[in-house]
């Protein structure tokens, strides 16, 4: 009996470290507002960062749009920020936002956000009122939830769906 129980608490124990260590998938509070931003945070970077989608469907006029959603706290969000601003550098004929999912849940959950960092590649708005998106195949969807672009990726894993996005418009 003493050795099961000694097992079931190293078994809760290795549970419990992994799910605090997987990565960024478990919702966290944000820190208070400082007033400053916060090191790390999108307003650090060239991208901006948005809470609805009024900028989107303006951009979406004349040019794609690349929508990264991520949080301060993630760890997998700070690799993916230099990589971003690279493209977005590259790709002036695409539109680059950022969305803090613990500022705007509304956003976050319209676009099926569960895990971050979570990307979208919106080529343009259709007739119907819904999107025409990249997948990561490089082709046109108009499924959302289909079309996201999970996890951390790099420079050489988004550069095709940059290229796809432009000659897809």
């Amino acid at each position: 009996m003493r050795l099961k129980a000694l097992l079931y608490l190293l078994i809760t124990a290795i549970l419990a470290t992994s799910l605090l260590t997987s990565g960024c998938t478990l919702p966290r509070a944000s820190p208070a507002s400082t007033g400053t931003p916060d090191p790390g945070s999108p307003a650090d970077t060239g991208i901006p960062e948005i809470s609805d989608m009024s900028l989107v469907e303006t951009a979406l006029e004349s040019k794609p749009v690349f929508i990264e959603f991520g949080a301060p706290w993630c760890g997998w969000c700070d690799l993916e920020k230099p990589v971003l601003e690279d493209l977005s550098a590259e790709y002036p004929g695409i539109a680059f936002y950022s969305v803090n999912v613990d500022e705007s849940r509304s956003l976050a959950d319209d676009f099926y956000i569960k895990g971050i960092p979570a990307m979208y590649l919106i080529v343009k708005k259709n007739p119907d009122g819904s999107y025409q998106y990249i997948d990561m195949a490089g082709k046109t969807n108009s499924d959302r939830l289909k079309s996201m672009i999970r996890g951390y990726r790099t420079y050489d894993q988004l550069k095709p769906l940059m290229d796809a996005a432009v000659a897809a418009r």
